[in-house]
C-alpha cells in the first residue's frame, strides 16, 4: 500500500516537471527554426545587394551563382550532373538566366569548365573558343556573352557553388578588376559559409 501511494506521489510530482521541461524544449525548437528561417532570409537578401553592386562595380552584363549537384545526394556511378541559378543580377538589356537554367544536365564542355574551376578555382571563358553543339554556345549567343568568368565559392560531398561573370565584351584584365573580384568573391564565400552555419 505504501509502495503504491509513493509511486503516485512521485508520479504527481515528476510528470508535471516532465511535460513542462518537455514543452519549453518544443517551444525552443521552434524558435530556433524560426530563427534558422529569418537568418536565412537575410544571408539570401545580402547575397542579392553584393551580386548586384558587384555587376555594376564591374560593369558587366550579369553575375550569377550557380550550383551543380546530382539531385541533392553524394555523386554516384551513373547518376547525372545538374547545374542550376540559384541567384543572379543582370542588367536591363540582358535576359534573366535564372528562368531558364534550372537542373540543365551538363555536357562535355561544362564539365571541363567545372574540372578546371574545381582545381583551378577560376576558369576564363571566351564565346569564340566554345563549341558550336555546346550548351553555353547557343546561350551565350542569344545574351550576346563574349567572355565568363568562372569562380568557386563554396562545395561539399553533396554540391558545388560557384560565380558566373558574363561580359558583353572582352575586358582588360588588370591589377584593378582582379583586385574587385577578389573581394567581392570573399565577401560571397563568408555568406555562404554562414549560410551552412545555421542550425
Amino acid at each position: 500500500m505504501w509502495t503504491a501511494l509513493i509511486t503516485t506521489l512521485i508520479a504527481a510530482i515528476i510528470g508535471p516537471i516532465l511535460v513542462y521541461f518537455v514543452k519549453t524544449w518544443h517551444e525552443t525548437k521552434q524558435i530556433d527554426k524560426q530563427n534558422a528561417m529569418i537568418k536565412y532570409i537575410d544571408l539570401t537578401k545580402e547575397i542579392y545587394k553584393t551580386i548586384e553592386e558587384f555587376r555594376q562595380t564591374l560593369i558587366c552584363k550579369r553575375v550569377s551563382v550557380f550550383k551543380t549537384e546530382n539531385g541533392g545526394g553524394i555523386p554516384q556511378p551513373g547518376h547525372l550532373l545538374y547545374s542550376s541559378v540559384l541567384w543572379e543580377s543582370n542588367n536591363d538589356y540582358t535576359n534573366s538566366l535564372k528562368e531558364r537554367w534550372q537542373r540543365q544536365e551538363i555536357d562535355l564542355q561544362y564539365a571541363e569548365i567545372l574540372s578546371t574551376l574545381y582545381t583551378e578555382s577560376i576558369c576564363s571563358i571566351t564565346t569564340k573558343h566554345l563549341k558550336k553543339s555546346s550548351l553555353l554556345y547557343n546561350l551565350y549567343q542569344y545574351d550576346n556573352i563574349e567572355k565568363s568568368d568562372f569562380l568557386f565559392l563554396f562545395r561539399n560531398e553533396k554540391c558545388f557553388i560557384y560565380l558566373v561573370l558574363d561580359y558583353g565584351q572582352e575586358y582588360d584584365d588588370n591589377k584593378d578588376t582582379k583586385e574587385i573580384i577578389r573581394q567581392y568573391r570573399l565577401k560571397l564565400k563568408g555568406i555562404l559559409e554562414k549560410m551552412g552555419e545555421i542550425e
